[in-house]
């Protein structure tokens, strides 16, 4: 800026008096201003001197940014919704997971509670037992399982030949392991023939796959047996309670002709 010939580097503007100061190398230049007018639009005099001030950008930056942030979600969510969902759907699953709040809010007015998952190595001797927590398969020893920590579930393991293990297990740490030693039945045969071999044949409410004639069907021993054929045909039925000794083999015969 040129001032009568004098080069100004740096200026400012004392309200309350009324004059524009404007600092120079050496020396300072003081002008009136009552008969000047400030444009706001134009940041300039009607004397002709210009001025620098403060942008008016720098104050509504956050309110345009905000703006131009919803109109570009709203063009994006426009063009491709599915695009838009999935990344807010990927966005939540990302999030911790924690316990609800309201829900968790109860006599003692605890805050909600950030659920924690751990790791658990499951082994049994033998290995290849089925492993079942509360009553859900989940796979087969030796595994690897994520449960979360300080809560309490119901192990199973279950492998043919073998009682089955269970009991209660409450996971502490991060990293766990689950050890169990199964003990080998006692076990006995049976021999199953029906008439009609179509029907259908159950031992203690379960039904078998196989249709008889039966050969060396693995039961445990000394345990009382219930055996029922159902004709799925007449709907008849006939039935035998057994018991079978260790390794040994019993044969049955069924005749379902009478109604149940």
């Amino acid at each position: 800026l040129n001032l009568n010939g004098t080069e100004v580097k740096e200026m400012s503007i004392k309200v309350d008096r009324g004059e524009l100061f404007k600092k120079t190398i050496g020396q300072s230049v003081a002008l009136p201003l009552q008969q000047s007018r400030f444009n706001s639009g134009t940041g300039t005099y009607s004397n002709g001197g210009a001025i620098r001030h403060e942008s008016l950008l720098l104050k509504w930056a956050p309110i345009l940014l905000l703006l131009g942030s919803v109109i570009i979600g709203g063009v994006a969510l426009l063009k491709d919704p599915v695009k838009v969902i999935d990344w807010g759907i990927g966005l939540v699953r990302n999030t911790p997971i924690y316990q609800n709040s309201q829900s968790s809010l109860g006599k003692n007015n605890k805050p909600a509670v950030l659920i924690e998952n751990g790791r658990v190595t499951f082994r049994s001797i033998p290995s290849g037992a089925q492993i079942n927590i509360d009553n859900q398969l989940v796979g087969l020893t030796p595994a690897e399982v994520t449960l979360p920590i300080n809560k309490k579930v119901t192990i199973s393991l279950i492998r043919d030949g073998y009682f089955p293990y269970t009991r209660d297990y409450l996971i502490t740490k991060s990293i766990d392991e689950f050890l169990a030693t199964l003990q080998k039945a006692s076990m006995g045969y049976l021999n199953i023939d029906v008439q009609p071999s179509g029907s259908d044949i159950y031992i203690n409410g379960q039904k078998l796959s196989e249709k008889s004639p039966i050969k060396k069907y693995a039961v445990q021993a000394g345990t009382v047996l219930k055996i029922v054929a159902i004709n799925p045909y007449s709907n008849t039925q006939d039935q035998q309670t057994v018991t079978v000794k260790q390794d040994t083999v019993k044969t049955i015969t069924l005749f379902p002709r009478k109604n149940p």
